[in-house]
This record gives C-alpha cells, sequence and structure tokens, in this order.
C-alpha cells in the first residue's frame, strides 16, 4: 500500500513526513519510555543473584534405597488407595527420610502431563527414589494421607 508503520506504536502512515513527525509526538515518546523501563527491568532479573560464601555440606551417597508400590483398598470405606514403602538400610537411626509430592510441570526429565505427580522420598546420605501417581489419586486426599516411617530391625 505504500504506508509506514510504526510498530512500536501500532500506527500507520500515508507518508514519510507524517511518520517523522508522530517520532517526534508524545505518544511514540512515552511508548519509547515504557519499551526503556520494561527492558530494564528484564535484564534486572535476568542477572544472575551473586553465590553466597556459605559452605554447602556434601555427603557420600551410600546404600540403593529400595522401594515397592502396591495398591491397597480401604476396609472401612472400600476407597483404592497406594501403599509406598520405602527401605532406607544404611541411614542414621535418628535420621528421618523426608518426602514430598511434586507437580508434572516442576520437573525437567520428562514433558509436563498433568494426569500424573512425582513423590519423592530421600534422606541424608541415600539416593532419592521417584515414584510417578496419577494425579487423581492425590486428589481430595489431603486428609487421608499417613506416612509412617516404620524401621524394621
Amino acid at each position: 500500500m505504500g504506508g509506514l508503520e510504526c510498530r512500536l506504536c501500532l500506527t500507520l502512515h500515508t507518508n514519510e513526513g507524517s511518520y517523522l513527525a508522530h517520532t517526534q509526538g508524545k505518544k511514540h515518546q512515552t511508548n519509547l519510555a515504557r519499551r526503556a523501563a520494561r527492558d530494564a527491568k528484564d535484564t534486572q532479573l535476568m542477572i544472575a543473584p551473586t553465590q553466597s560464601n556459605v559452605q554447602r555440606k556434601v555427603f557420600l551417597k551410600i546404600g540403593r534405597p529400595g522401594y515397592r508400590v502396591t495398591k491397597v483398598r480401604d476396609k472401612d470405606t472400600g476407597k483404592e488407595g497406594m501403599m509406598v514403602q520405602v527401605h532406607l538400610p544404611q541411614i542414621k537411626a535418628d535420621v528421618i527420610p523426608r518426602r514430598r509430592f511434586m507437580s508434572a510441570w516442576e520437573q525437567k526429565r520428562e514433558p509436563p502431563n498433568k494426569a500424573y505427580q512425582y513423590l519423592i522420598v530421600g534422606a541424608i546420605a541415600s539416593q532419592v527414589i521417584c515414584c510417578l501417581l496419577y494425579a487423581r489419586w492425590l486428589l481430595n486426599r489431603t486428609r487421608q494421607l499417613l506416612s509412617a516411617f516404620l524401621r524394621a530391625r
């Protein structure tokens, strides 16, 4: 069509004089200032934080944990569930394993799938176990979550 376009302001101009007048105008100048502020904010967010001088504890990973996943049914209500038994043979007696449920979008190994969630169990000086669970089993069951760490000695 032979016109000029300002992509910052999304305006069309029929001739070069109109375009040059627009670039000197108030609307274009405010949009330039807005873009400069947004770019400065984005570059400020991209700058990596400085490394802290706190030394991290390094633990030697000993032993390979064992686990067993079993489908169970509650005798009273008849609802299905899952029992995850984790065997961590070489951890200290006073160490309590940690567990966490992780959504599919938090992990980076597989493409996210909203039908699944991950159960992660680990302890100091032991490798971490990750179990893939159907998300429908975890919905509305936070009160029914029972965790017990029993040691068979």
